[in-house]
């Protein structure tokens, strides 16, 4: 008989995921640890031998999953752009698009509410951090407004490159996101951030109006 599995590749998918799983929790409790003294001596004081230290890792180790204090802001925003993408992959533009692309943006949004504890530390280092904000920024809106120009221009019919409405409202879009969630925070970040995206969707349609099929240039 032989020794090996039946099905070997199951074996390594479940080797590579249950590793992956570690690794990701791994990530995120460096990443509450660095956040944390972020926070306490602000983030231009701490070098990655400080977390390192604080941690009780060697700085190879933490450098394995962080290669630097910047990447570690990186990880919030990035994990909230990925949720958005998931998000947008699995919507059906048929019915009404605007509504979709919203409901899109809406759902990915409750990551932000997942820990609200590390957010607020996050929020404290990026103040700290403006070259590492505009980063953010850029990252978010590069990714982002090219796939939702690619989806709005696919409902209008018309081609991305060649038509600038498929832009503003992919550019709407997110800037009117963005809004919500900002909105949410400053005012405490205690109401309910799905009904916030609720209450702003009939402005959000007005101001995306023109993503309808045959609508003229």
């Amino acid at each position: 008989m032989s020794a090996h599995p039946a099905h070997p590749e199951e074996g390594t998918v479940t080797t590579t995921t249950a590793w992956a799983e570690r690794r990701e929790r791994i990530s995120r409790q460096y990443e509450r640890v660095a956040l944390e003294l972020f926070a306490e001596q602000g983030y231009p004081e701490v070098t990655m031998d400080d977390i390192a230290e604080e941690l009780g890792v060697s700085a190879r180790t933490l450098f394995r999953y962080f290669p630097s204090k910047e990447e570690i802001l990186l990880g919030i925003p990035r994990r909230s752009v990925q949720a958005l993408l998931d998000e947008l992959g699995r919507i059906d533009l048929d019915a009404d698009p605007v509504r979709a692309l919203w409901h899109a943006f809406r759902e990915s949004s409750a990551l932000y509410g997942d820990d609200l504890g590390l957010l607020r530390l996050w929020r404290e280092a990026m103040e700290e951090a403006p070259a590492s904000s505009a980063r953010v920024l850029g990252e978010r809106v590069m990714v982002v407004e090219a796939l939702v120009s690619d989806l709005c221009a696919d409902v209008m019919g018309v081609a991305r490159g060649e038509d600038v409405r498929p832009h503003v409202v992919a550019a709407a879009l997110q800037a009117a996101s963005m809004a919500v969630v900002r909105y949410w925070y400053d005012h405490g970040a205690t109401a309910d951030l799905a009904a916030l995206y609720d209450a702003a969707y009939p402005s959000v349609a007005a101001a995306a109006g023109a993503l309808r099929p045959g609508d003229p240039a």
